[in-house]
């Protein structure tokens, strides 16, 4: 009977020509659950490609997502560095007057004040925005902005009243969140500079509406106050279609159909209709009322759906030029103003009447005539709440970023016992909705939540949750359908407390280990302090000794000596005696001087052993002869060995290895650069040590033994003491068959012994 009741209802409107009803299905957000204070009044909408619904309204820009509203804050959270005062916010400047998508999820706005703003619809909360709404900066000239709109090109347009057009290329393309404060307080992008391009449009008229023009690549649709025009971007040229009105026509609303033709809603003259093939305009209001049209969308190829200023919703058909207003009992709750009407990527529709939001989901089956490609995450359940130990996310996490949007979060290993309500963007059917939920890192299913209408969209975790990862997700399906690919996912990371961290256990094992390390440097160093002393004592035992081994030449040496100065002497040689005595008083003094030294330069050391072979040369005669070969590269006068260190070896070789040959020999001592290291040679061709030891008498054996064994020590300490790398060495020359035939010493120096 009700159909029946429809039907004949539908065939009286046919037959007199008047408006009646068609029933429908409406639902109205029930807003009134809100706290007085949050209770807004609508007055535009917009549908996103997420699948959200942003309001403008009594409390600014308002984002509407399955049955829940998210209001922005009283004022805006800016960023660390910024003061929130010193921040302008849009809500206070008496409200939004339009609204247009940008890029992705990003809307422009224009206020009431003929501002121009740009913000991520995530960003509308009720917790405030993280970053305020970046102000577009348009040079009007003090005039007012009355339209503005963004292409897929990213290019924003607006239109200055009276005026002219202003193109921004790429706004859009720009992120809503790349700004800073400027002095004014407002959130200004430096990208978007002044590379506006302004446009002249013919009779200076204005411009209240834009749309892509599908029949022509490049272009724009522009409705005026005078007609429909053409805009070309490539060289900004304007082409007006059809003739000029004969009045003011203010345009709400642009739709181009496939073949080029264009329906138009207007304030003052109803529906209007370009045939682009005529170049002509046909309106039409009903009957003969004039009607105010606020907006519409296209509901299918027949008829579109038309918000009525002063009156109740309409379908317009696109064929017989009528209008059908619905009504419904619901619409009861609010005056006959609607001012806006559209239809979302999911089907349902939304129509602003009175200042309150109905929606439908009756129209669902046209929903590819919303022209909203939806985003795949607008299937997906969303989390719209959490509670952390029974207090809200906002307050414990305190996070700039909304619960839908929210990817990841980060707790303290006592902030584990948590509460989740979803939900899902397309919410209309309760009963034939199904989700559920599961924990990635605890050993369970997905767990079917009960059909409580109360219980149905949350999930609680009763035992608490232990540190770790976990992931919890919700998935969704509609009646019979299977469960949709797309799912919530929000990763739960649960911080250990520090005594189980890797890091305090890392801290202990340093402290351990520096422990540990500290009394094993501290015995160390005991041991070598005690190493020290004893070097030291033992040093100046050795010292003493050297001394005293300075203090005195080979008795033997002096003696003859002074034998041989006595010998010339008798012989009346006096000149050669004189010679003798002065270079033996010589030698003596020298060894004085140096006896208390440590160190001497090498040069002075091998001066010394020079005068030394030169007294031996005058006694010995032509049975020894001496050969110095020194390295002309090497500052013998900048490089320092111990005191009379090569002298002993000298005489060593002279009367151990040349004195018992009859024929004598030579010894040459060498002064060369090997590798790094001074190396001091001396090379004899005696009768090598072995035969030596059989042929010498005992007290020159003991005066050996103890002056090389003396010299090695000096060399073994001052190595250690001072941590250098010198050496002695000793080789025993033999020809050919095997047979002694002298001896070579070899004492090294490193260089930077300096």
């Amino acid at each position: 009977m009700k159909r029946l009741h429809q039907l004949l209802l539908f065939l009286l409107f046919i037959v007199n020509g008047s408006s009646q009803t068609i029933p429908v299905e409406w639902r109205l957000l029930p807003i009134e659950k809100l706290p007085p204070d949050k209770q807004p009044r609508f007055y535009q909408l917009l549908c996103s490609q997420s699948g959200s619904v942003i309001l403008s309204s009594t409390h600014g820009l308002i984002r509407y997502q399955g049955l829940r509203i998210n209001f922005p804050a009283v004022s805006i959270m800016a960023n660390e560095k910024v003061p929130m005062e010193k921040i302008n916010d849009p809500h206070t400047e008496d409200g939004i007057k339009m609204m247009c998508r940008g890029s992705g999820n990003r809307l422009f706005f224009l206020t009431a004040t003929g501002k121009v703003y740009y913000i991520n619809e995530s960003l509308i909360a009720l917790t405030g925005w993280a970053n305020p709404p970046l102000y577009i900066p348009v040079n009007t000239n003090g005039k007012i902005i009355s339209a503005i709109w963004a292409d897929e090109d990213g290019d924003l347009f607006v239109s200055i009243k009276e005026d002219s057009l202003v193109i921004i290329p790429g706004a859009a393309k720009h992120s809503p969140d790349d700004g800073e404060i400027d002095t004014e307080g407002n959130f200004v992008s430096k990208k978007i500079t002044n590379e506006s391009k302004k446009i002249g449009i013919p009779g200076n008229a204005e411009i209240y509406k834009f749309s892509k023009d599908n029949a022509n690549d490049g272009c724009v649709l522009l409705a005026s106050s005078t007609s429909l025009l053409r805009l070309h971007k490539k060289d900004a040229s304007v082409d007006l279609l059809g003739d000029k009105w004969d009045k003011k026509i203010i345009t709400t609303g642009i739709i181009q159909e496939k073949n080029g033709n264009i329906w138009f809603s207007t304030l003052n003259n109803g529906i209007g209709y370009y045939d682009a093939a005529l170049n002509k305009y046909s309106f039409y209001n009903d009957g003969g009322k004039i009607l105010a049209i606020n907006s519409f969308c296209k509901e299918s190829d027949k008829q579109i759906f038309v918000a009525i200023a002063d009156s109740l919703p309409a379908f317009f058909s696109l064929d017989d030029h009528r209008f059908i207003f619905m009504t419904d009992t619901l619409f009861g709750r609010s005056k006959n103003n609607t001012t806006d009407i559209s239809m979302d990527g999911f089907g349902n529709l939304f129509v602003i009447k009175g200042g309150a939001m109905f929606y439908s989901n009756s129209f669902s089956k046209n929903k590819s005539y919303s022209g909203i490609n939806l985003d795949s995450t607008a299937y997906a359940p969303f989390i719209w709440d959490m509670q952390i130990n029974h207090q809200p996310y906002f307050e414990v996490a305190k996070s700039k970023t909304l619960l839908p949007d929210l990817k990841k979060i980060e707790l303290d290993y006592d902030q584990n016992q948590l509460e989740f309500s979803y939900s899902l963007l397309e919410f209309w059917d309760k009963k034939n909705t199904d989700l559920a939920w599961k924990v990635d890192g605890l050993n369970m299913d997905w767990v079917d939540l009960p059909q409580d209408p109360q219980d149905k969209f949350k999930a609680k975790f009763i035992p608490p949750l232990q540190p770790g990862k976990y992931v919890f997700r919700v998935r969704a399906k509609i009646g019979s359908a299977q469960w949709r690919k797309q799912e919530a996912a929000l990763i739960i990371i649960i911080k250990p407390p520090f005594w189980q961290t890797w890091w305090f256990w890392t801290l202990c094992a340093v402290i351990l280990i520096g422990t540990i390390a500290f009394f094993i440097k501290r015995h160390i160093s005991s041991v070598r302090k005690k190493e020290r002393e004893k070097i030291i004592h033992e040093k100046e035992l050795l010292e003493l000794e050297a001394k005293a081994l300075r203090a005195q030449m080979n008795p033997h040496f002096v003696f003859n000596s002074l034998n041989s100065i006595k010998s010339l002497i008798n012989k009346n040689d006096n000149e050669k005696a004189a010679g003798y005595l002065a270079t033996f008083s010589k030698l003596i003094r020298t060894l004085f001087q140096n006896s208390d030294k440590r160190e001497v330069s090498l040069y002075e050391e091998l001066e010394t052993c020079k005068l030394y072979t030169q007294l031996e040369k005058m006694r010995f005669g032509d049975k020894v002869e001496f050969i110095f070969d020194v390295d002309e590269t090497i500052d013998l006068k900048d490089f320092k060995v111990p005191a009379l260190i090569l002298q002993p070896f000298i005489e060593n070789a002279i009367w151990h290895g040349l004195m018992p040959k009859e024929t004598g020999g030579k010894v040459i001592i060498s002064i060369k650069k090997i590798e790094g290291a001074v190396q001091c040679i001396i090379d004899d061709n005696g009768i090598g040590r072995e035969q030596s030891k059989r042929s010498k008498p005992p007290y020159e054996t003991t005066h050996q033994s103890k002056g090389i064994g003396l010299t090695q020590s000096r060399l073994e300490l001052d190595k250690l003491l001072n941590e250098r790398e010198d050496a002695i060495s000793i080789i025993d020359k033999e020809n050919e068959n095997g047979n002694p035939k002298g001896t070579k010493v070899i004492i090294s120096f490193k260089e930077n012994r300096n």
